[in-house]
């Protein structure tokens, strides 16, 4: 399955389900990716699942899918992982890359971090002593009339826009904001990188390119609530990731992701990662 940066561009988060069955084909080659997409970037290996729910009673779907404004879907792709800073760089990751699948193969998702019951996906998955969900993702076919509270969440989110270049992207240093014309090579996979999808859409990324390295950094929000173990903004770090090296992997730009160095940033910026 060939994911792209079209997908990138085009994705949009999708919270109102039609009332319909995945084709069976469909299914089966989505479960047959999130299947083969097992290891991540750092090397966590994370078993991810289609879980059908598409026969749960209401009770069932009550206590298991108390997520908010998400209207209606009957899959869930999740995974479990051992918490660490690795393993929820490459939940991120990896499970961008299960909604770009899901996404080529006409499905809408929507990411899920806060609002849904974390036991119930734990005992769907069958999580071992110490292990969490981060993170869940409802998949479907997007309803064609898109509900009221539906628009009212993007709005309220602002899940349309994005932060511009001079935001996030920086030169040498982190007081001097990248242009697109200096970005050369890169262009492109920031680009990608610059619309990924993140918690609250608040966008935490920020990065310095220095000559032909790139260095990531994290600015959390202040003030905002991870839920448990499960670092939200850490996620949107892999998040960001893969975007750039789908990107990276249309263009043949070379170079791979490396944590555990060092890099000067700016005050209460977070390294997280350089690639080279």
């Amino acid at each position: 399955m060939k994911i792209t940066f079209e997908e990138i561009k085009n994705r949009k988060s999708v919270r109102t389900y039609e009332d319909k069955l995945l084709e069976q084909g469909i299914k089966e080659e989505l479960v047959s990716f999130i299947k083969s997409n097992n290891t991540g970037l750092f090397g966590t290996q994370i078993s991810f699942e289609l879980i059908d729910l598409s026969g749960a009673g209401q009770e069932e779907l009550k206590e298991l899918a108390s997520y908010g404004n998400i209207r209606g879907p009957k899959y869930f792709m999740a995974g479990t992982i051992t918490s660490s800073f690795a393993a929820l760089l490459d939940y991120g990751y990896l499970m961008e890359k299960n909604i770009l699948a899901a996404m080529s193969l006409g499905l809408g998702t929507c990411w899920v971090g806060g609002t849904f019951s974390r036991a119930g996906f734990m005992g769907k998955l069958n999580a071992g002593i110490g292990q969490v969900v981060p993170a869940v993702v409802p998949t479907g076919y997007a309803a064609k009339k898109v509900d009221v509270s539906d628009t009212a969440t993007r709005v309220f989110v602002g899940a349309d826009s994005r932060k511009h270049w001079r935001d996030i992207f920086f030169d040498g240093a982190a007081d001097k904001y990248l242009t697109e014309t200096a970005a050369g090579e890169f262009k492109t996979a920031l680009e990608a990188l610059r619309l990924a999808p993140s918690a609250s859409n608040k966008q935490p990324w920020r990065i310095i390119k220095e000559g032909g390295k790139l260095h990531l950094f994290l600015e959390r929000t202040p003030g905002y609530r991870s839920h448990g173990k499960e670092d939200m903004q850490l996620m949107d770090m892999g998040i960001a990731m893969c975007n750039f090296d789908i990107s990276a992997g249309e263009t043949g730009l070379k170079g791979t992701w490396k944590t555990g160095g060092s890099a000067a940033g700016k005050e209460g910026w977070e390294y997280i990662a350089s690639r080279e």
